[in-house]
């Protein structure tokens, strides 16, 4: 099952994989000039089972601020996995806890 939206132009060149204790692999990229994105990949097959390009717990378009908490949000995402969670969601004051920042996108921006 594939979770998430993307842009049809997400440019998908992996700045950092990690795999995660429970067994995922959480790739983060960067998104044109608009912010980060990740996938959490099956570690097992490497099949992308989430694909975040957008945070969906906040009114509009945000995406990650920076590499760095792209890839805090999907080893968070991938213990709610690991822990039966699906799908796993995530509320701002649980993203504010692992201090994630947004970047807000325009909608016509997003091409």
């Amino acid at each position: 099952m594939l979770l998430g939206l993307t842009s049809a132009n997400a440019q998908k060149a992996v700045n950092t994989e990690k795999k995660a204790k429970s067994g995922f692999i959480i790739k983060s990229y960067k998104i044109d000039s608009l912010g980060y994105g990740f996938d959490i990949l099956d570690g097992s097959n490497d099949k992308v089972i989430v694909r975040q390009t957008i945070i969906p717990c906040v009114q509009g378009i945000y995406r990650f601020g920076n590499d760095a908490d792209a890839q805090k949000m999907g080893v968070h995402m991938a213990k709610l996995m690991a822990k039966g969670v699906y799908p796993p969601t995530v509320t701002v004051p649980q993203m504010d806890s692992i201090k994630v920042s947004l970047t807000f996108v325009k909608p016509s921006d997003i091409k």
